[in-house]
C-alpha cells in the first residue's frame, strides 16, 4: 500500500494491461486479510487501487466503486513520505512496513490508524503489488491523551499534597514538642498532687500517640513507592536492632545473614516494628530470634520472641487497621509491607510461650528470578 507518494506525477505510467493473474492474486491475499474484519486496501506496483473491502468503505467513507482503478494518493494524506522518505523505498523494494498513519476520510475528518503493508509477489517472485491493513486507533489515541493529562494532573496534585503533608507534619511535631515541654514543667510542679499528675500523664500519652501516628503516616506513604530489588535480610535485621538505644537486656539472634529476598528499604521498618512490639508488650522477654525455613516451593521468614505471647481472642483482628493496645497501626503497617512484597503473614505463637510471626513467600525457579518474590540463600 503505497500511501507515501507525494503526487501522482511521481508515478510511472500505468500499464493498463496489467496481468489479470496479478490482480487476482492481490485480491485473494486481500480477501484473506479482510476476513479478519479490518479495513484492507490493495494496490498494484504503481499505487493503483485494485481492492477496497467493505470495512474500508465504512472506515474511510469512500465506496469501492469510487476508489478501484484510481491512484491511492487521491484518497490518503501523503505527509507520511515527508516524515519518513525511507518508507516508500522499503515498500518498492518488496519489504513489509508497519507504522502509524493519519488518514483523511471522505468527510474531511482525520483518523489515526496503524497501517501494516505487506508485499505480494507473483510466481516468479517479482513484486506485483502491496496489501495494506488499516486499524483505527483514534479512540486509543484519544484515551492515551486523556490518560496522559490525568497522570499529569495526579502528579501535580501528589506533589502539592507531598509539600503540604511535609509542612503539616513538621508544624505538628513542633507544636507537640512545645506541649511536651509544658507537660514536663507541670509534672515537676505538681509532683505532690497525684490527681493532677495523672491527668498530665494522660496528656503526655496522647502526645506520644500523635507522634507515633505521624511516624506511621510517614512510612505508610512509602509502601509500594520503591522499586523492589534483591536485599540482604540479615543486614536489615541488624540495622533495625541498632535503631534501639537499648534492648532492655533482650538478646537478638539474627540467623538471616546471606538470605536475599526481593524487597526494599521498608524491610528494615518491618523488623523495627516487630521488635518495638516485643519490647512494649512482651513483658518478660529475654530473647528475640529471626530465622528462616525452606521447603521446595516456599520460604518462611520467622520472627519470634519468648515473651507472654498474644491472646487467642486478639489474633483474628491482629493486623486490622486501628486495632491493638497502642495506635493500632504497627502490625497493620507490617501487613501492608508484606503485601507489597507478595508475602503472607500469620501470628502462630502460643500464649505464655511468646509471639511468632511467620512471613511466607512462594519460591520460583532460577529462570524466573527477575519475578521472584523471595530468593533463598541456597539457590
Amino acid at each position: 500500500m503505497d500511501s507515501a507518494i507525494e503526487s501522482s506525477a511521481d508515478l510511472p505510467v500505468v500499464d493498463t494491461r496489467m496481468s489479470c493473474g496479478h490482480v487476482e492474486k492481490l485480491c485473494f491475499e486481500a480477501d484473506l486479510l479482510g476476513a479478519l474484519g479490518q479495513a484492507v486496501v490493495a494496490t498494484d506496483v504503481y499505487g493503483r487501487i485494485v481492492y477496497w473491502n467493505s470495512a474500508a468503505e465504512t472506515l474511510f467513507g469512500w465506496s469501492s466503486s469510487d476508489t478501484v482503478g484510481k491512484n491511492v494518493v487521491e484518497f490518503f494524506d501523503t505527509a507520511l513520505l515527508e516524515r519518513n522518505p525511507e518508507v516508500l523505498k522499503r515498500i518498492r523494494a518488496g519489504k513489509p512496513w508497519t507504522g502509524e498513519v493519519t488518514v483523511r476520510r471522505h468527510d474531511g475528518q482525520f483518523l489515526a490508524t496503524i497501517l501494516a503493508n505487506r508485499p505480494v509477489f507473483d510466481g516468479k517472485k517479482k513484486l506485483c503489488g502491496v496489501v495494506g491493513v488499516f486499524t483505527d486507533v483514534s479512540n486509543l489515541k484519544w484515551m492515551q491523551e486523556v490518560m496522559e493529562e490525568a497522570v499529569k494532573a495526579v502528579t501535580e496534585l501528589n506533589e502539592k499534597l507531598r509539600v503540604v503533608e511535609s509542612l503539616t507534619r513538621h508544624d505538628i511535631r513542633n507544636k507537640l514538642s512545645a506541649i511536651n515541654g509544658r507537660v514536663y514543667l507541670l509534672k515537676k510542679q505538681l509532683v505532690n498532687n497525684p490527681d493532677f499528675v495523672g491527668q498530665v500523664k494522660e496528656i503526655e500519652s496522647a502526645s506520644s500517640q500523635i507522634l507515633r501516628i505521624l511516624e506511621f503516616e510517614q512510612v505508610y506513604v512509602q509502601v509500594g513507592s520503591e522499586e523492589l530489588t534483591e536485599v540482604d535480610v540479615g543486614k536489615y535485621v541488624d540495622e533495625a536492632v541498632t535503631l534501639f538505644s537499648s534492648l532492655k537486656r533482650v538478646e537478638a539472634i539474627n540467623s538471616c545473614h546471606g538470605l536475599r529476598v526481593i524487597a526494599d528499604s521498608l524491610l528494615r521498618q518491618l523488623f523495627y516494628n516487630l521488635i518495638d512490639n516485643t519490647l512494649k508488650y512482651g513483658e518478660k522477654v529475654s530473647q528475640i530470634r529471626i530465622y528462616f525455613e525452606e521447603t521446595k516451593n516456599h520460604l518462611k521468614l520467622i520472627y519470634e520472641d519468648n515473651g507472654v505471647g498474644i491472646p487467642e481472642e486478639m489474633k483474628e483482628l491482629l493486623f486490622t487497621e486501628g486495632y491493638g493496645r497502642g495506635t493500632g497501626y504497627g502490625l497493620y503497617l507490617i501487613k501492608r509491607i508484606c503485601e507489597a512484597y507478595g508475602w503472607s503473614i500469620q501470628e502462630t505463637g502460643k500464649r505464655g510461650l511468646g509471639a511468632k510471626f511467620v512471613m511466607t513467600a512462594q519460591k520460583k525457579g532460577k529462570k524466573d528470578k527477575l519475578n521472584n518474590r523471595i530468593v533463598s540463600s541456597n539457590e
